[in-house]
């Protein structure tokens, strides 16, 4: 009997260990920020469109400055509806008295004039189908089925350019019953995707693969055909996905029975990362500059977390649970809806080069689903950034500036940060960092405006036999330390040590 319990034991560390080894990018992420981020006042006019369906039918919600005007939706709208954060898109069907027989119409309606416009219409030969916004409003995507010949089943894929107001098509010679999953755009609208079984007829679900449909240039291909889609045809549906602009990176989520959730990302070329997580993962997206943002939820509320060049740095942190979440067109400001049992849906901003998360208030509308589907940032200027003045910045925006700026600061992207400290002067820190060459270099920083980017160096400092040696700034007065923060490695964020060094 003891002789099997030790074999068992051993079986079981066994696994566990192989389970570690193959779980090499497992990253602990802990579920309360180091560093908490206060509101504060956008440094753009934020314009968010919200789309509410529930009792009372559906209603556009549109943000701004802490206040929303509701709006309810044209009475004319039937059935299925996408918005554009402009106009509603809907099929419209009548019976032509002249044809004798039922007439699809594919039109957009302006829900200030209830000015109709048609988008396309059916034919003897074909008629529209399906509606696909893309998350920046400027296209729609939609089928346009063969209905001559109903037993070849073919089908076509169009899209509507809401700039050039005309249509185009991206993919003919569709097999309809090959098509398993919805079409679906990725967050910067520059290509659409959707699962087909390309393998035999005879042999159904046996080369299921990734269809990806770019607009520009217009092309069709298969891609990514080293993940196993006929086990992700749910994550390909409606699962958390997104692919870059250039479609040549893709990013997933799904649950694991073992570790919880899972970020994937995939690289075209056939590279693979896996990352493991406490709780799950809801949200990805890929930026402009080619990192991934991706948020993570457990039980107390969620935190935002950006992947560049392999590195995880913590972005914010916030209480409930995440039910939207859209950037606008550059990528630079996120809106994001968060809600809690007891309270209301509360509605953020956040601004990712500075990290500032900025409450815009809570949304007073009634049970149904709620979704953000566009975001308008119109950059403005403060006052208090002009004429030499300064905002006085928190601890926790100062952090993020400079862990978004280090390398541009001392002209060397390939710098380890070590240490942050605090000082008795408004925006003023102590950083210390380490050379490629092991040599341990300070500078104190003056932080004027995080938005733009702007500072200056007051002084630099050597270390000399365990001491600081100032170098450049000899006139100035060192300020008086006050807290600093030391660089966790490997959490990859700044950790608060203690109120004085």
């Amino acid at each position: 009997m003891l002789k099997v319990l030790v074999l068992l034991i051993l079986m079981v560390a066994g696994l566990a260990t192989w389970f570690w080894v193959d779980q090499k990018s497992f990253q602990d992420i802990p579920e309360t920020p180091i560093v908490s981020i206060r509101d504060q006042t956008n440094q753009a006019t934020l314009t968010m469109t919200l789309i509410h369906q529930g009792g009372e039918g559906r209603q556009v919600l549109v943000c701004e400055q802490k206040s929303c005007d509701i709006k309810a939706a044209p009475p004319t709208l039937t059935g299925e509806a996408v918005f554009d954060g402009t106009s509603w898109f809907y099929y419209h069907e009548y019976e032509d008295e002249q044809l004798r027989r039922q007439r699809t119409i594919l039109q957009k309606v302006e829900p200030t004039t209830n000015h109709t416009v048609p988008i396309i219409e059916d034919t003897p030969l074909t008629t529209p189908r399906g509606l696909h916004i893309s998350p920046n409003g400027q296209h729609l995507a939609f089928f346009l089925d063969n209905i001559d010949q109903p037993k070849v089943n073919l089908t076509e894929l169009w899209f509507y350019d809401a700039a050039k107001d005309g249509i185009r098509l991206l993919a003919e010679k569709l097999y309809r019953p090959d098509i398993l999953t919805p079409v679906r755009w990725n967050r910067s609208s520059s290509l659409l995707w959707f699962l087909a079984d390309n393998g035999p007829q005879d042999k159904p679900g046996e080369m299921i693969e990734l269809i990806i449909a770019r607009l520009q240039p217009t092309s069709v291909k298969v891609e990514f055909k080293h993940l196993p889609w006929e086990k992700l045809r749910d994550v390909a549906a409606t699962g958390v996905m997104d692919i870059t602009a250039s479609g040549d990176m893709l990013a997933y989520a799904h649950e694991n029975l073992f570790t919880g959730g899972q970020l994937v990302v995939a690289a075209a070329t056939g590279d693979i990362q896996q990352l493991s997580v406490r709780g799950r993962i809801p949200y990805v997206q890929w930026l402009e500059d080619g990192s991934l943002l991706y948020a993570v939820q457990d039980t107390h509320g969620f935190t935002l977390w950006r992947l560049q060049n392999a590195v995880h740095r913590h972005v914010a942190r916030q209480n409930g649970t995440l039910h939207s979440a859209q950037s606008n067109v550059q990528g630079e400001y996120i809106a994001f809806i968060a809600a809690t049992v007891a309270k209301q849906p509360q509605l953020y901003s956040l601004h990712l080069p500075s990290g500032q998360l900025t409450h815009e208030g809570a949304l007073r509308v009634a049970q149904g689903d709620l979704k953000i589907i566009h975001l308008q940032a119109v950059e403005t200027v403060k006052e208090s950034l002009v004429a030499g003045s300064m905002s006085e910045f928190d601890d926790a925006e100062l952090v993020a500036f400079i862990d978004q700026q280090l390398g541009r600061i001392v002209g060397n992207n390939e710098v380890q940060p070590k240490r942050l400290i605090m000082t008795e002067q408004v925006n003023t820190v102590y950083v210390d960092y380490v050379t490629q060459n092991e040599d341990e270099r300070r500078i104190l920083i003056a932080v004027r405006d995080i938005i733009h980017a702007e500072w200056s160096i007051k002084a630099r400092y050597q270390a000399v036999q365990a001491e600081w040696k100032k170098v450049q700034g000899g006139g100035l007065q060192d300020p008086a330390p006050l807290r600093f923060y030391e660089w966790e490695e490997s959490l990859q964020q700044w950790i608060l040590k203690s109120a004085r060094p």
